[in-house]
């Protein structure tokens, strides 16, 4: 049985699409993958005549009572291959009760949205802090119809409606999907709109389509995604400008029979606004990781990758051109110290370089290294608690003002906390934070107008799912983050949001 039901799982989702527009949807996470092939390995025992082979199922389910799906996912991919003769005719005669065609959600409840730009004046501890804060109640109608098929292989049309004080917007999405023996595909456009009444100038119109092809092997595994994307304003200027994106993801991955695997993942992302330069950028993302060469034993991958980066910026009264990149390093080390509990070591060494160095843009070393204690109280239920050290080394260059790059430096040692809980009626908690202590130590003690000094940071990241009722869903959303250290280039600010959604099934 899987931990929700289609309709709360959906909701789920809507919700996620609803409080973040621009979200992106990534691959499945492993649990999520270990859910799905055993809920296909029992469906086919229920046809098949074949015996199950139980010391793949236990191998896998003590992987996952470590926590580490990723290794338990081969097993029963393993199984999953004894199988393999007969998915074709197995498939042609099931008999699929079909969905049902029209689903609709009446929703209430309200955002809350929270920017906050910081400086530091005179000398104590307080800030002086620029506020832009939205604070809104909103109702909103959801209708998802399938045209045509089903929810894995059909035409559908999901459509959104949602109006408050300030704006009133909506999103539609017609979506067609291909499903075959070894190959999905899918192919979508959407439209989204925003009329605000308080700031007519942000008002605007977002046409995108998604294309997806993935094909899926006894051994390898291959996808292509890509998105367009054109969003027009109703009055654009060089701060918010009209642009074109597109985004083409690249996924190739293989897995022995020993359990050994290669994960190669590319990103070429290209931003170009229209009649301004402001954020024009390409970004090529190249990612290589190879798991458990070391065998089985323990937790055992190392992260290889490289980032480039050419991009315009609006700063000042100027505007910047620069080219970065970036390179990284990430081996992870998991130990199992007991059947329900596990210890990973996870370390990141970032070294980012530009092509024109400045005083806010030079070159710098990146460090940080997690140890996690992962507490698996129960098949759904987990407990993770760690600490961080983390360090940013920036470079002085020849003919630079040496203090104002030294005084970015910085190191901090912080505590982590999460929470993961989900359960068969539909109750879902993720839940994580990070606080840590960071320090500047060549930052100037007596400079009034220094944004670098001794602080705290907090991280904060909540999403939870609450089943009132049979028909009655309370999701809620958080993230706080109140790091002000800043990349030009990826564009970090700090900033928190809020949404709490009660959602009603017609």
């Amino acid at each position: 049985m899987k931990l929700f039901s289609n309709r709360k799982f959906n909701t789920a989702i809507h919700f996620i699409i609803a409080a973040l527009p621009a979200f992106v949807l990534c691959q499945e996470s492993a649990s999520g993958e270990y859910r799905m092939l055993l809920d296909e390995i029992k469906i086919f025992q229920k046809y098949s005549e074949k015996s199950i082979n139980s010391s793949l199922i236990d191998s896998a389910e003590y992987y996952v009572g470590l926590g580490e799906h990723e290794v338990a996912v081969v097993f029963l991919e393993e199984l999953l291959d004894e199988f393999s003769s007969e998915i074709v005719p197995l498939a042609l005669s099931m008999h699929v009760i079909p969905p049902k065609r029209l689903n609709a959600s009446l929703r209430v409840g309200v955002d809350y949205n929270n920017q906050e730009f910081e400086t530091k004046t005179g000398y104590t501890e307080e800030n002086d802090i620029l506020i832009d804060q939205v604070n809104k109640p909103y109702v909103g109608l959801h209708l998802n119809y399938i045209i045509t098929g089903d929810y894995s292989k059909g035409l559908a049309l999901n459509s959104l409606l949602r109006y408050d004080k300030e704006n009133f917007n909506g999103y539609f999405n017609l979506e067609q999907k291909f499903l075959g023996i070894n190959t999905n595909a899918l192919i979508n456009m959407n439209f989204i709109f925003d009329s605000n009444s308080l700031y007519p100038d942000l008002s605007y119109k977002d046409i995108s389509s998604r294309q997806l092809i993935e094909w899926m092997g006894n051994r390898w595994r291959f996808r292509l995604d890509n998105a367009i994307r054109y969003k027009r304003y109703q009055f654009p200027v060089e701060t918010i400008p009209d642009f074109i994106r597109n985004t083409l993801d690249g996924y190739l991955s293989y897995r022995s029979v020993g359990g050994r695997s290669i994960n190669f993942d590319i990103t070429n992302d290209y931003n170009e606004s229209i009649d301004f330069e402001n954020n024009d950028y390409y970004e090529q993302i190249y990612n290589i990781k190879f798991g458990q060469w070391l065998g089985l034993n323990f937790i055992n991958t190392v992260g290889l990758g490289i980032r480039l980066n050419q991009f315009n910026y609006s700063l000042l009264d100027s505007m910047i051109h620069n080219f970065s990149k970036e390179f990284r390093f990430a081996p992870v080390l998991g130990m199992f110290s007991s059947p329900m509990i596990n210890m990973n070591i996870e370390y990141n060494y970032i070294y980012k370089t530009y092509k024109k160095k400045s005083e806010q843009e030079a070159d710098y070393h990146y460090n940080y290294i997690d140890f996690k204690i992962m507490n698996r109280f129960t098949s759904n239920f987990q407990l993770t608690t760690g600490y961080r050290f983390e360090k940013k080394k920036y470079i002085p260059f020849h003919g630079s003002n040496e203090l104002y790059i030294i005084e970015q430096n910085f190191y901090s040692n912080g505590i982590i906390a999460g929470i993961d809980y989900q359960n068969i009626s539909g109750w879902y908690i993720n839940a994580s934070a990070m606080y840590s202590w960071r320090k500047y130590p060549n930052a100037p003690k007596d400079d009034e107008f220094s944004i670098y000094y001794n602080r705290n940071i907090l991280n904060l990241f909540i999403m939870a799912q609450v089943p009132v009722t049979e028909k009655l869903n309370l999701s809620i959303l958080l993230s706080y983050d109140n790091d002000t250290d800043k990349d030009y280039d990826i564009n970090n600010i700090r900033s928190s949001y809020f949404t709490i959604e009660l959602q009603y099934s017609l």
